[in-house]
């Protein structure tokens, strides 16, 4: 990492990092001439004009919802899906009391990730608020976190409705360097251009700048656009002053990535529901007031899928359709995933984003949205609700902000409901012969961190059907105290 002394002077601290990294990256590059690059029509789209600044964001909302189409809490199980340097409550208060295995919520907000275009270096102030939920993770370090009442309180156990709430992120002054800034001044064109690709690309924390798939680093693909750097520098008392950090363990120095990146977890109605019928047909509301957009229903089954691009639904407005047409090939088949990409990259272009920003998003999202079974509504959040879930302030003002915020709709059907309570049912006469736990279903542990929230609606479903709810009961807390255990006894 740069050293805080390195850059006193934001201008002189760029030349002298173009000059630290330019013997290195020469030999780099005749090494391996094969650099990272974006295509023309890409760069020119993500080019602002002179005097230009702009904003683009993509995240999404996920929750889950029982045939009847109300939304059910779940917990975020998985927290190890993130590279070590990203920070959370842990890391910045230095406090072992946030557990985000022990926060239900009806939504999570899944990596909002900020880009920023400037023709120029810039200084602007960021911070962005979370009125209903808290910011659980975030890169680069903030100077300032909120609720301040959760680290009052202890532990993040059993919270409240009231009081998972209140969140935000003040990164205070962020420095935005566009690549052409580090150009050294060489005669060789394609070779400054290729030292300053290289040193653009060395600044942020390491990672595979090629992941794959199903490594667990999907974080890194969002890197692959043409924003510009941003840089924090935090001194330790920009942080410890007025907060509950302690001096010792409050992060200083400077930090250096291709974005602002969030995310958390909260309590928040979006405009869409989804019922889902007996004979397999769905009733899609639109409660809100605005129009709704980029509507992609999608099935997986089995190692199948089946798709369809809904039409817009109007504000205030129930439509009734049927299940996406018949199953396609293998999910991983180049021609169903190529036409389900095609799909959701069309879409989220038409909300305004570059082609390398929606390339970009789909890599990150593809495994979870096109290939894990279950039955999903993608849309797009109306811009108005996105900014009142998350107001985000930028200081100076950017001339244009873009924010893609994808909700999607996990959905129990009606048919799958009474399938697995039939599971349950079996789980309990297994039970029964064995007379003890045979551990949870397959077809239940298939639904990860909607497992639980599965369970608790088969219940209610079958709420006339004692050995059904005690069973139900039983795998719930079955599933609880393995994950639990998983935490090496940490309450």
């Amino acid at each position: 990492m740069i050293q805080p002394a390195s850059i006193r002077s934001c201008h002189v601290g760029i030349h002298c990092l173009t000059l630290c990294l330019f013997t290195a990256v020469v030999m780099s590059t005749h090494a391996d001439s094969e650099t990272p690059t974006i295509s023309k029509s890409e760069r020119r789209s993500a080019t602002p004009d002179d005097g230009q600044f702009v904003v683009h964001e993509w995240g999404t909302f996920t929750s889950y919802s029982g045939s009847d189409g109300v939304r059910l809490d779940f917990r975020p199980l998985v927290e190890n899906d993130l590279p070590d340097f990203v920070y959370d409550w842990l890391r910045w208060t230095g406090m072992d009391i946030f557990i985000k295995k022990t926060l239900r919520a009806r939504q999570r907000m899944e990596t909002p990730i900020t880009y920023f275009y400037t023709d120029r270096v810039r200084e602007v102030n960021v911070k962005v608020g979370f009125p209903q939920g808290v910011l659980t993770e975030f890169y680069p370090p903030v100077r300032r976190l909120e609720p301040q009442h959760i680290i009052s309180r202890g532990n993040s156990r059993n919270l409240s409705a009231e009081e998972l709430r209140g969140g935000l992120l003040d990164w205070g002054r962020v420095t935005l360097i566009p690549q052409a800034s580090l150009r050294p001044d060489l005669k060789d064109r394609k070779l400054a251009d290729a030292v300053a690709q290289r040193a653009f690309e060395s600044l942020p924390p390491g990672g595979d700048p090629e992941p794959e798939l199903y490594t667990g680093d999907h974080y890194f693909f969002a890197r692959n656009t043409a924003a510009a750097l941003v840089h924090v520098h935090l001194e330790p008392q920009q942080v410890a002053s007025g907060s509950t950090v302690a001096a010792w363990n409050a992060p200083h120095g400077d930090f250096f990535e291709k974005f602002l990146f969030y995310r958390g977890v909260g309590n928040f109605a979006l405009p869409l529901t989804v019922a889902s019928r007996p004979d397999g047909r769905f009733d899609i509301s639109n409660q809100g007031s605005d129009p709704l957009t980029g509507l992609l229903f999608l099935e997986v089954r089995n190692g199948e899928v089946r798709f369809s691009r809904l039409d817009d639904l109007a504000r205030k407005t129930i439509r009734e359709v049927g299940a996406p047409p018949e199953f396609f090939a293998d999910t991983e088949g180049q021609s169903v995933h190529g036409g389900l990409w095609q799909a959701m990259h069309a879409i989220l272009c038409e909300q305004g984003l570059y082609q390398d920003e929606a390339n970009a998003m789909l890599q990150t999202w593809q495994h979870s949205w096109f290939l894990e079974e279950g039955t999903r509504l993608l849309y797009i959040v109306p811009r108005p609700r996105t900014d009142e879930i998350l107001p985000l302030t930028i200081d100076p003002a950017p001339q244009q902000t873009i924010r893609v915020l994808v909700g999607r709709l996990e959905i129990l059907p009606a048919a799958e409901e009474q399938r697995l309570i039939e599971v349950v049912r079996s789980s309990r006469r297994d039970r029964a012969v064995t007379k003890a736990a045979s551990g949870v279903p397959a077809e239940l542990l298939r639904l990860g961190r909607f497992a639980e929230p599965a369970l608790v609606r088969l219940a209610h479903v079958a709420r006339d059907d004692a050995e059904v709810r005690e069973e139900a009961a039983s795998l719930l807390c079955l599933i609880r105290s393995k994950e639990f255990a998983a935490d090496d006894g940490q309450p």
